[in-house]
């Protein structure tokens, strides 16, 4: 941020914008899929909980942005990194920067900021998130069959007794445990929402700036990530007991 007289320049994200939906459009799904009434109401929930996936990435894919922006292209920035002081193999990457995939250089900055890589487990996990992502963004398509088993007391209707797709989703998503795209719920949604916030997490700490969580779906919440020993997940279900009990006062 720069000051000038009464001029005040800084840098604009969204990755404040993309949490915040990210876990409104969660709590919304993970309410609604509670609810027996009315009977599309679980349709709503599963729409919903792929909203949160969505915005879950782009809550990364923001921060990895706003964060490299500050490293390789804002010469005011205190994480910048002079041309001179980049290796041959850094100006190559930073040279292609609009080209270069959000994970390539998430892990680049992570690299950059901390001398060291990113957990394997978290760099397994966002594959696999980046994947769901693509997927549900770029219409992937598959095959299901279905084992039908007819209702005698209800003409015209069946039960599904089991179903068999075209993908191995446990080949697909042998971390994550992902669902198929067309069965995704608040549970998955859940899922990518800590994988998200457990690398954006990473960024903040790497970048010592304070991490505010903030969502709407409640009423108006606000959270500062300060205790950097605890995972996104104890984070995640704090921030959700808190906002929930603040609703019902």
């Amino acid at each position: 941020m720069i000051f000038d007289e009464e001029l005040v320049t800084h840098i604009v994200s969204m990755t404040s914008v993309h949490i915040s939906q990210a876990i409104d459009m969660y709590l919304q799904a993970r309410d609604e899929a509670l609810l027996k009434n009315p009977p599309y109401i679980w349709i709503q929930s599963r729409h919903k909980s792929i909203s949160s996936i969505i915005h879950s990435f782009s809550a990364l894919e923001s921060v990895v942005s706003e964060t490299g922006h500050q490293l390789f292209f804002e010469e005011d920035s205190y994480l910048y990194v002079p041309r001179e002081k980049r290796n041959f193999a850094l100006r190559k990457v930073v040279s292609n920067w609009k080209y270069t995939s959000c994970l390539d250089k998430f892990h680049l900055i992570v690299e950059q900021i901390s001398t060291k890589a990113a957990p394997l487990k978290l760099a397994a996990e966002l594959m696999e998130l980046n994947n769901l992502r693509n997927w549900l963004l770029h219409g992937f398509v598959y095959k299901a069959t279905l084992l039908l088993e007819k209702k005698n007391e209800e003409k015209g209707t069946f039960t599904l007794v089991d179903r068999e797709d075209s993908v191995k989703w446990s080949n697909k998503f042998p971390n994550t445990k992902f669902s198929a795209l067309d069965e995704l719920d608040e549970c998955d949604a859940k899922k990518a929402l800590i994988i998200s916030l457990s690398a954006i997490k990473l960024m903040y700490e790497y970048r010592q700036e304070p991490l505010v969580i903030i969502s709407y779906y409640y009423g108006p919440h606000y959270h500062l990530v300060e205790d950097n020993d605890k995972n996104a997940e104890t984070i995640l279900e704090e921030y959700f007991a808190k906002a929930s009990n603040k609703s019902q006062k």
